[in-house]
């Protein structure tokens, strides 16, 4: 409870129009399915340049995602995007 809490504050600050709102728990949309994990895993990878992500959780909201993956090579980011991670770069980690 207390990650979507920080990512629901998170993005709202990333977002004007989102930051005037209140942002409830219940708004922020949880999980991936495998599908999509598999499309997005190949994508995080190159965009982390390392060989094998894990995601392991993924919160959405008004096309915003945070994505916590799991790297081998160092402690597990939360990456930032606005829009699918497929098409976008990531914002910040």
């Amino acid at each position: 409870m207390r990650s979507i809490t920080l990512v629901a504050v998170l993005l709202g600050c990333a977002s004007p129009d989102l930051a005037a709102k209140d942002i409830s728990c219940k708004l922020v949309h949880q999980g991936i399915a495998s599908a999509q994990k598999r499309q997005w895993t190949p994508a995080i990878n190159r965009q982390l340049n390392v060989k094998l992500v894990s995601i392991n959780q993924v919160f959405e909201l008004s096309g915003w995602f945070v994505v916590f993956v799991d790297v081998k090579e160092a402690d597990p980011p939360f990456l930032f995007y606005h829009g699918n991670p497929v098409k976008t770069h990531y914002i910040t980690m």
